[in-house]
């Protein structure tokens, strides 16, 4: 048997910006309807791949979800994959990758939930990153009213295509992780000076 060669270190992973659009809010009664994925180097700068795919549900669409996400069972029908050829693409891009999400726990349940069923296991990183989350210190200082992918879209000048669609969401989230990055990296390199002045 092979043996396969190491991961590299975390910091030196790529990053997928994954979105999935959903047939409700549960991933224990509703299916992903639609997922997009940009693969891009460590840095985030770098796009890889880009991929998108409407996946056929196996279970009812919520009318909500239908609405939001412009769902439409005759053009899914038409037009999407299964569930299963829909994450063995996903499988390939995620190899060792580090998985980033607006959101993450909501669309991480998803895919968990999307392998299950398909008996498959994820080929990225356990790590996961969360736009939300690195958003927090915006929305306490008050610079933004909430942390939803539109807003800091709109205050960082990210451009927004498209809403609620998996790809263009997957798109919009990098943009704005990137922008993040921009205002955080810079701090980060003073402290570091900072403590390495400090220490010598």
């Amino acid at each position: 048997m092979p043996i396969r060669p190491p991961l590299p270190h975390v910091k030196d992973a790529n990053i997928l910006f994954l979105d999935t659009e959903t047939g409700g809010l549960s991933a224990a009664r509703t299916d992903i309807i639609e997922i997009g994925c940009v693969l891009t180097d460590p840095s985030g700068r770098t796009v890889i791949e880009e991929w998108e795919a409407m996946v056929i549900p196996t279970r009812p669409v919520e009318p909500e979800a239908a609405r939001i996400n412009g769902y439409d069972a005759v053009k899914w029908a038409a037009e999407g994959t299964t569930l299963a050829n829909a994450m063995v693409k996903v499988l390939g891009m995620a190899r060792g990758a580090v998985m980033c999400c607006h959101n993450a726990p909501f669309d991480k349940a998803f895919v968990e939930a999307a392998l299950a069923a398909c008996r498959l296991r994820w080929t990225g990183r356990y790590h996961t990153l969360c736009t939300v989350s690195i958003a927090q210190p915006f929305l306490r200082k008050g610079l933004v009213n909430d942390v939803k992918l539109e807003t800091l879209a709109g205050f960082f000048g990210v451009p927004v295509s498209d809403a609620h669609r998996a790809l263009p969401d997957a798109r919009t989230c990098r943009g704005v992780y990137l922008a993040m990055q921009d205002v955080l990296e810079p701090a980060i390199d003073a402290f570091a000076a900072a403590r390495l002045r400090k220490e010598s």
